[in-house]
């Protein structure tokens, strides 16, 4: 059984195990892994700050040609930039 112990506890056994859960890709219906952040800036009250959200590899879309110039859209932000929206 490894390194994990069970714990008793009032209602029953805890059992600790390693890992972080981390979030799914937030493209609806995808769950993949998790490698991205969009990176487009938002505008208004949230000026400075980027979309952030999650992406698996095959939803993050990359704008700009080399790594000191290029980004990772989400798919609805990849599609503004692609039509001249933003």
């Amino acid at each position: 059984m490894g390194n994990e112990k069970p714990h008793p506890t009032p209602i029953g056994i805890f059992v600790c195990s390693r890992g972080q859960r981390r979030e799914p890709c937030s493209v609806e219906g995808c769950g993949g892994r998790v490698v991205k952040l969009c990176d487009f800036p938002l505008v208004g009250r949230k000026s400075g700050q980027t979309c952030n959200r999650a992406m698996c590899a095959s939803h993050a879309k990359r704008i700009g040609v080399t790594s000191d110039d290029s980004v990772d859209y989400c798919p609805v932000h990849a599609k503004m930039h692609a039509d001249g929206i933003a």
